[in-house]
C-alpha cells in the first residue's frame, strides 16, 4: 500500500543559502518517501533545505521525519511561516509531523556545520514514515 504523507512528487527539495554562496542539490525518490541533499559546507555557513510535504488522504495524518545528518552537522526542522503543518522533535534525529489534508506545504531544514567541521562536501538524507491517516 502507498502512504498518504509523502514528499510532493511534483516538487523538488529546494536548497537555499542564508549566509554563503555554496551550492547544493536535493532529490526525492520515486515513491516520495525519502530524499537526499548534497551540499558543500564551511564553518559559519547556514544552509536551508525545503521539503514539499503532501497529504494525499482526505483527513489529517501523522508521520515521522527521520534525518541522517553527517557527523559534525546540526539540523533544525520547522514548518514554513504560515503553514498548517506542525512538528515536534522526538529525538536527536526524528520529528513527529501532523499534516493537514490541504495542498502541499513546506518544511524547512536548517543545516549548520559545527565549529570543527572540515570544509567539504556532505550528504544529508531523510525519510518520512506515516504512522496514522
Amino acid at each position: 500500500t502507498e502512504q498518504a504523507v509523502v514528499l510532493d512528487e511534483g516538487g523538488t527539495v529546494g536548497i537555499g543559502s542564508l549566509d554563503s554562496t555554496d551550492e547544493g542539490l536535493g532529490v526525492i525518490n520515486d515513491e516520495g518517501t525519502s530524499f537526499t541533499v548534497a551540499i558543500e559546507l564551511h564553518v559559519g555557513d547556514t544552509v536551508t533545505a525545503t521539503l514539499p510535504i503532501l497529504n494525499k488522504s482526505d483527513a489529517p495524518a501523522n508521520a515521522i521525519l527521520e534525518l541522517l545528518p553527517p557527523a559534525g552537522v546540526d539540523v533544525e526542522v520547522e514548518p514554513q511561516t504560515g503553514a498548517t503543518l506542525k512538528e515536534a522533535q522526538m529525538s536527536k534525529n526524528a520529528w513527529l509531523l501532523w499534516v493537514n489534508n490541504t495542498n502541499s506545504e513546506t518544511l524547512v531544514i536548517t543545516i549548520s556545520p559545527k565549529d570543527d567541521l572540515k570544509p567539504g562536501f556532505y550528504t544529508l538524507s531523510g525519510r518520512i514514515i506515516q504512522i496514522t491517516g
